[in-house]
């Protein structure tokens, strides 16, 4: 009965590992059903929360006590009355069970990650489904310079979007777009200098992987690798105290990445521009500028609830440097796509739970901790990239939400000196 147990519990953590795994295998990987898109990591983790609920029923785990229940259980409650009174319910009631899905991966996360041991399998099985992304989008970019061109060929091709084509491939290896695979490899960075650190993989792994990561990073161009930037360099701090002045120079490199996102790179001839003083250059708004601003004006309408759970929030029209003409529905920045959608409730609840995984986070202490490495990464990929890409329901990041809780309460724990409740096999 015992060995059953085992059993049981541990194939729920395997399905757990393999869900980590299959992350960024978006594209082609998924099962199409009535109107909706399913990655194969999203019936991995059906499989996980049965297994894991069957062992909870028969004493064969035990539910973790966790302090972020409750943002997230705030959260979820401004998001039901955001739905109740939503423009379209129907429509709201829908994407609520999808808000509810990641939360649920959060929750899973937090209770099957509790041990070292686990977390350690957790990293490398992300550094591995990484490796599959980057291996595909280098190779993506070799084949566009050989000639391979069409995206229906070359799987690994994305469109222009707002830049000039031109003789240079955007990539977006398996995932839906470049700027959502910029933001996963900005986590899996700080992932792979935190595993080379605690010796979890090799140096000869560890630097391939870099060159494969940074080469693919590179050919997403996407105003995300600032934070990809501050990421490595506010990780270094941690690890040398004299590294100040490459935080500085990575932030001005941030600062810079985030300007380029608020500028349209060629004249459109729209009507908002101003000319630069003493010179006859004119600057336009980008189209994620534009966003913002309508944003604003959904958020003034509707400001308490918002427009309801999944709505759009911006309605811009847009020649885009490509040539093609876009209609933009999504506000392109996290606290805008919140607010737009559950008014300044489900902002303040949202906000919660992101005060909750940073609080106590020891950013320039030296020999950082696995939770200040974690917290970077979130930091890069959330409240940097968060800042000019709606990534507030980007399934890896509720991943990294619940890796940040269980390490934060672990190391919590440690600190006061009370007891550490993990499996015998971790210490």
């Amino acid at each position: 009965m015992a060995k059953d147990g085992w059993n049981i519990s541990r194939l729920a953590e395997w399905l757990f590992i393999a869900l980590v795994f299959a992350l960024p295998l978006v594209r082609p990987f998924n099962l199409s059903l009535f109107d909706f898109t399913i990655p194969t990591s999203d019936l991995i983790f059906v499989a996980a929360a049965i297994v894991w609920i069957v062992a909870l029923i028969a004493g064969r785990a035990e539910f973790r006590r966790s302090q972020f229940y409750l943002p997230l259980a705030l959260y979820l409650s401004a998001m039901v009355v955001s739905t109740v009174l939503s423009e379209d319910i129907r429509r709201s009631a829908i994407k609520l069970a999808g808000e509810a899905y990641l939360i649920g991966l959060a929750v899973l996360t937090i209770n099957l990650v509790a041990s070292i041991r686990i977390l350690r399998r957790v990293m490398i099985a992300w550094l591995a489904g990484t490796s599959v992304t980057v291996l595909v989008g280098v190779a993506g970019a070799i084949l566009f310079y050989a000639g391979v061109r069409d995206p229906d060929v070359n799987l690994a091709l994305s469109g222009y979007g707002s830049l000039p084509p031109g003789d240079y491939p955007r990539i977006m290896a398996l995932f839906d777009n470049m700027n959502m695979l910029c933001n996963y490899l900005n986590v899996s960075l700080v992932i792979a200098l935190m595993a080379y650190s605690e010796g979890w993989i090799g140096r000869r792994v560890f630097l391939a992987l870099g060159f494969a990561l940074w080469a693919c990073a590179f050919f997403t161009l996407s105003p995300g690798l600032g934070g990809m930037f501050l990421s490595a360099a506010l990780w270094a701090r941690t690890k040398d105290a004299g590294k100040r002045l490459g935080l500085i120079a990575a932030s001005l490199l941030a600062a810079a990445f985030f300007l380029t996102a608020t500028i349209s790179p060629i004249s459109t001839g729209q009507r908002q521009f101003l000319v630069l003083p003493f010179t006859q250059i004119r600057i336009e708004p980008s189209s994620r500028a534009l966003t913002w601003q309508s944003s604003f004006e959904t958020i003034k309408r509707r400001p308490v609830f918002g427009r309801g759970v999944g709505m759009e929030v911006a309605d811009v029209t847009y020649l885009a440097a490509s040539g093609f003409q876009q209609h933009l529905t999504d506000a392109h920045n996290v606290w805008l796509s919140v607010a737009g959608q559950e008014g300044v409730v489900g902002l303040l609840a949202f906000a919660s739970i992101v005060l909750f995984l940073l609080k106590g986070t020891r950013w320039f202490k030296s020999d950082a901790s696995i939770h200040t490495s974690l917290a970077i990464a979130f930091a890069g990929a959330f409240l940097y990239q968060g800042l000019s890409g709606s990534f507030e329901d980007a399934r890896h990041i509720w991943v990294l939400m619940g890796l940040l809780a269980a390490v934060k309460e672990w190391q919590g724990a440690e600190r006061s000196s009370a007891p550490v409740r993990l499996c015998p096999e971790s210490l």
